[in-house]
């Protein structure tokens, strides 16, 4: 598959989040922590934990999101800073800089941890 058709598949399947998905079989590295439509539970979960945590719940009711994929989200959305309040907790008690320098590293710690569990339930055939 040409590059550009798997970058405009990947960007298609992220709408909104981008995640990447690790495959083995090729060469590429298209990193994925969770699916698609954990995207709004995941926006929901920065500005309210249990929002998020209410959008995965009825993600997973209605069978949208599988239990690994559970799994994967409640893990990822765990690892976030715990949402927009806190985040300006910090910024009142640490400063923009530092707030900031939090977010930009915790943000790709969550997501890269999100899919290296993500690849690690795949590559050892691991399902609930």
């Amino acid at each position: 598959m040409p590059t550009q058709d798997r970058e405009d598949e990947s960007a298609g399947r992220a709408a909104g989040f981008v995640f990447c998905e690790l495959t083995p079989h090729d060469h590429s590295i298209e990193v994925r922590a969770v699916e698609r439509e954990t995207a709004a539970a995941f926006i929901l979960g920065f500005l309210r934990r249990d929002f998020g945590a209410a959008g995965l719940y009825t993600l997973a009711q209605e069978g949208r999101l599988d239990p690994v994929g559970v799994v994967v989200a409640v893990t990822t959305i765990t690892l976030f800073v715990p949402c927009i309040a806190n985040f300006f907790m910090i910024v009142k008690e640490r400063g923009v800089k530092v707030a900031c320098t939090l977010l930009a590293v915790i943000t790709p710690i969550a997501i890269f941890t999100g899919a290296g569990l993500h690849y690690v339930f795949d590559a050892c055939g691991i399902r609930f």
